[in-house]
């Protein structure tokens, strides 16, 4: 990955600085100010509107004259005694805003591509880097904003291609960026994040082998879009997810690993050896009440997306109405499990695989799998699903009639 390096305002990169010349209006105690660059903001911040230190550091046609002026012994003593828990809010601040009222700004921002933007200063530890021991805050600010003004709210070819890469574990994620989500996020590049609405996941879709920085500037997207208030949960791979629960120790509510998933494809289905009695039974309208029931009892076994019986009810008459939707019928006509299949361009996600409990262990599942299976292949589609890794006894019956696994990630929440 390539780093840029920048300090002050002079080299190929001197508009990275804060010390730049690209002037900012700010509000400050309910008056409007403009500021020569964001150095000059920062600085001026030190002291409140009404002090005349204010009003001279932002007369100092050099930032860095504004800089040093406030080390002066006047200066320092007559610092606003907030500004030390507020610098880094008022730097941000700052930069935000330089963006956001220059336009040149952010083309040239955009000009550095991927790269990982170094405050190289060796004596700022805190913003900059400090020697190689800094934190670099500036530099993660830079990358964040950038991040977010390739960010735009459409899907393209562009997305399908990068999740051409990824069909089978992002699947659901192919089909519901089409579907008017509450929140879809993407840079056409290196991440999708898209969220559709409660009690559904948001899923977050990166591209392999993230560098510290970028999976930051995707944590911070996600912080911004208001996503990590203890109400939201995300499926996404297992390294992003590892940097998030670490990331989360730091804020609050905490993150954990809710559920490993498996990604399954099938391309040669294979006959049980186990035949149950019964028959497969494509759902009509008349087992509308029998659907919602099944959709009741299989989200409250899983434990997520739950809805009330009016949800469940729209969600059983849909799926009805697509003609995808099946029980298996014992011998006596009794439906005792259910299963679907939805089409996702070539590939078809078999799901809503539920057996009643008085009726277990008598393989109807696997039988009715198999059958919903070859319906979904006779239609032309690439049947696949996901299923919990830790539930070895499901994932051995997937595997016995002809799934074979394609990829892992997890959910956290």
């Amino acid at each position: 990955m390539t780093e840029i390096r920048f300090c002050t305002p002079i080299g190929k990169y001197w508009f990275l600085s804060p010390l730049s010349a690209f002037p900012i209006t700010m509000s400050v105690d309910g008056k409007d100010y403009t500021f020569p660059s964001v150095e000059h903001y920062y600085q001026a911040m030190k002291f409140y509107a009404s002090d005349e230190r204010f009003t001279t550091i932002i007369n100092l046609k050099n930032p860095d004259d504004a800089r040093l002026l406030t080390k002066t012994p006047e200066y320092k003593i007559n610092r606003r005694a907030d500004f030390d828990k507020n610098k880094f809010a008022i730097m941000e601040a700052g930069l935000r805003a330089r963006y956001a009222q220059n336009p040149e700004a952010c083309e040239m921002l955009k000009s550095t591509g991927n790269a990982i933007l170094i405050k190289s200063c060796p004596t700022c530890y805190k913003c900059g880097f400090g020697e190689g021991s800094g934190e670099n805050r500036i530099g993660k600010t830079l990358m964040q904003i950038r991040q977010e003004l390739f960010l735009d709210s459409f899907t393209d070819d562009r997305d399908q291609k990068l999740l051409e890469n990824d069909k089978y574990t992002f699947s659901i994620l192919r089909r519901i960026i089409g579907n008017n989500p509450e929140l879809l996020l993407t840079d056409h590049r290196q991440m999708i994040i898209c969220y559709t609405c409660a009690p559904y996941p948001v899923w977050i879709w990166t591209h392999d082998d993230l560098s510290e920085a970028e999976m930051e500037n995707v944590y911070q997207i996600v912080k911004d879009n208001s996503l990590l208030d203890g109400n939201h949960r995300f499926n996404l791979k297992y390294e992003l997810a590892e940097y998030f629960i670490k990331r989360a120790e730091e804020d609050s509510p905490k993150l954990s690993i809710i559920t490993n998933m498996f990604a399954y494809d099938c391309l040669n289905p294979i006959k049980p050896k186990n035949i149950a009695k019964g028959q497969l039974h494509r759902c009509e309208m008349k087992d509308l009440e029998e659907l919602v029931k099944f959709l009741d009892m299989f989200h409250q076994e899983i434990g997520i997306d739950q809805k009330n019986q009016a949800g469940y009810r729209i969600d059983a008459e849909d799926n009805i109405s697509s003609g995808n939707m099946f029980f298996w019928q014992d011998e006596n006509g009794n439906n005792v499990a259910s299963c679907k299949y939805a089409p996702i361009d070539d590939t078809a996600s078999i799901n809503l695989v539920f057996t009643m409990p008085e009726h277990r262990r008598r393989h109807y599942a696997e039988n009715l799998v198999y059958q919903v299976t070859m319906e979904a292949k006779r239609n032309g589609y690439i049947p696949m699903l996901y299923t919990d890794a830790d539930y070895i006894a499901s994932n051995a019956c997937y595997e016995k009639i002809g799934y074979t696994l394609r990829g892992k990630l997890c959910t956290i929440g």
